[in-house]
């Protein structure tokens, strides 16, 4: 670029018919900004012409409500997929770029049952490069305009011939500790150190977290507390239907438990 520059300011120099300094200067501005556009990488360049974006909403203003919120799960080295579950019938997509504030790649739309899980698979990234992401989202079959989530990150996973660090989380039985809080105002011990768990782990440089189970006690959980929150009903001792089962599971993923790392800390899990 250096030999370039030289080259033009000669020219400008120059006692050219037809073009006076300024001109030259116009020239060198259009030249230097195409050459910028075409050295850009693709995603950069697609931007800069507005391929295949969608306008910037104001955060935070999706009308839907998540029994289970923004949650990533099984990295790879150019690879990830998000996990949601609303509490009412939804069409969603999910926005992406690797630089900040810079949503210029999106996934298809999707639409979603109330108490169903929604999966986004995203596919085609860098490995160990980090990324930015948000949720547009609306009620379903309706004509109203996306609105966007709270803006999230994360990384994927380093080559396979590089270290890598992760935590493994297992039998921490936090689902009877979570009904106490709720059905009978009782801080237990256990929900406090779990609590912690979690703010340790933000602050660890992790590639990913590893879910061994035994959170949920969906069979026995003698010590669980029945009651309902925001309309929805909570048994005590062991899950007896599928739903029931489906709801313990997604409370522990939920923004009380599990969800206050998950959005940014990719999980494997064995349930």
């Amino acid at each position: 670029m250096h030999k370039k520059n030289k080259g033009v300011s000669a020219s400008v120099r120059g006692n050219h018919k037809g073009f006076n300094r300024r001109s030259y200067r116009g020239i060198f501005l259009a030249a230097f900004v195409l050459f910028g556009l075409v050295s850009w990488k693709p995603d950069i360049f697609s931007f800069a012409f507005g391929a295949d974006r969608t306008p910037a909403n104001e955060v935070g203003t999706c009308p839907i409500s998540f029994a289970v919120e923004e949650t990533l799960m099984l990295p790879t080295v150019n690879g990830i997929s998000l996990i949601m579950v609303p509490k009412e019938n939804a069409t969603l997509f999910v926005e992406y770029g690797a630089r900040i504030k810079n949503f210029n790649h999106k996934t298809p739309r999707q639409t979603v049952a109330a108490g169903e899980t929604i999966k986004f698979t995203i596919t085609d990234l860098r490995p160990n490069q980090a990324y930015e992401y948000r949720v547009q989202c609306k009620p379903a079959e309706t004509t109203v305009a996306f609105a966007a989530r709270p803006t999230h990150s994360f990384r994927t996973l380093r080559s396979e011939d590089e270290v890598f660090s992760f935590a493994y989380a297992t039998d921490a039985h936090i689902y009877p500790d979570w009904t106490k809080l709720k059905f009978t105002n009782v801080l237990t011990k256990g929900y406090e150190n779990f609590h912690q768990t979690l703010e340790n782990l933000k602050t660890t440089p992790l590639d990913f977290l590893v879910i061994g189970g035994d959170y949920a006690i969906t069979q026995g959980c003698g010590e669980c507390e029945a009651g309902t929150l925001d309309g929805v009903t909570y048994s005590n001792g062991s899950a007896e239907t599928i739903e029931q089962s489906k709801l313990r599971y997604q409370t522990v993923f939920s923004k009380d438990l599990f969800g206050k790392i998950t959005s940014e800390l990719p999980i494997f899990t064995f349930f």
